[in-house]
């Protein structure tokens, strides 16, 4: 009778752990869904504008920079697409005393209202998150322009204020976001660049799939507050001459600067569904690599955009045929859309 006992405990057993294998496996795969947005753009102050902008096919006005922006020459800064207003910012409104406000990069400032948009766009108004396993992860791109732009104003003396350091560092873009929302799952804050953000958003995937968090702010921004990138930028002759980007054209000669930001809500499909929100878009499958070797630190490799969009597209259990819209990088250099050009084509031209 006792060897019955057992035979019968360890067979609950099995199936209890073959039950929690499935449901493993089914959550490692698991869609994720977008349930909110918010995002900042030249001409595009929110979703609904950037929307129609895009239908449209209109592009961004492109200016010289706003009047005071930079303290340098302005003849040797190209024209960009800028938006209209970076000071302004209601600091009341999200408890900040001026003082603090002042100190904090107006990139932090602007992440911190889009991050309240996007909550409230997503039906989870922030007061609602407040002690949750919400993270937040965040491209951001940054060399401490705000900074310089304090110190080249004041002086030394900005050095002893002790919200200097908490209003620049891009360390403590997230972990802002997460004290002030009281936000408890992970946070932090990324720089590859021209991926940061979409790299923010595989993470945030990852870290849902893997039960770090319930919800996810994923998103970046960047403001040109300093001089320093337009100047170097258009002195490398990085920059178009013609202040367009003509991307997979004959013409493409450079890219253009901008300003802007984005964000959203992610949260696992079927919490989403259960929990009743509106669902914008499914991420099925994201994956991420680095060219390795290839002719040159900012050259991009063929043949590793050709794995990852392989990789991309294996995870999202997808066929290349099944794909009917692409979003490129499209830098409008002869370089980097030949190759981006051709990796999409090795991937997408097979059938």
């Amino acid at each position: 009778m006792a060897g019955e006992d057992k035979l019968r405990e360890y067979l609950k057993r099995v199936t209890v752990d073959l039950a929690s294998a499935r449901r493993r496996l089914a959550e490692a795969d698991e869609p994720i869904a977008v349930i909110g947005m918010a995002c900042r753009f030249p001409d595009a102050e929110n979703v609904g504008a950037y929307w129609d902008l895009l239908r449209e096919g209109r592009a961004a006005e492109v200016t010289d920079p706003p009047p005071g922006r930079f303290a340098e020459d302005t003849k040797k800064i190209r024209k960009g697409a800028f938006l209209p207003d970076v000071a302004g910012w209601d600091a009341g409104f999200f408890g900040y005393a001026p003082r603090e406000a002042l100190r904090m990069d107006p990139q932090q400032r602007l992440l911190i209202a889009l991050a309240w948009e996007t909550m409230e766009d997503a039906g989870t108004p922030a007061p609602s998150l407040a002690g949750s396993r919400t993270g937040v992860l965040l491209g951001f791109s940054d060399s401490f322009q705000y900074g310089q732009v304090e110190a080249e104003r004041e002086g030394t003396d900005v050095y002893a204020d002790p919200f200097m350091g908490q209003g620049s560092l891009a360390s403590v873009v997230a972990g802002r976001l997460a004290y002030h929302f009281d936000l408890r799952g992970p946070a932090f804050s990324l720089d590859t660049a021209c991926s940061s953000t979409l790299v923010a958003v595989h993470l945030a995937s990852k870290a849902l799939r893997g039960g770090e968090c319930d919800y996810v702010l994923a998103g970046g921004g960047f403001l040109a507050l300093h001089a320093f990138l337009y100047v170097y930028s258009s002195e490398n002759a990085l920059l178009s001459p013609t202040d367009r980007c003509h991307t997979f054209d004959a013409g493409a000669d450079g890219y253009m600067m901008g300003e802007g930001g984005g964000m959203v809500m992610l949260a696992r499909l079927s919490d989403a569904l259960r929990d009743g929100h509106r669902i914008r878009a499914v991420i099925r499958g994201s994956a991420v690599n680095q060219d390795g070797r290839s002719n040159g630190l900012t050259a991009p490799n063929r043949s590793a955009q050709v794995d990852v969009i392989r990789r991309a597209l294996a995870a999202a259990k997808a066929r290349p045929d099944e794909v009917d819209y692409l979003e490129a990088h499209g830098s409008g250099t002869s370089l980097g859309d030949e190759i981006e050009l051709g990796a999409l084509g090795d991937v997408f031209g097979e059938r």
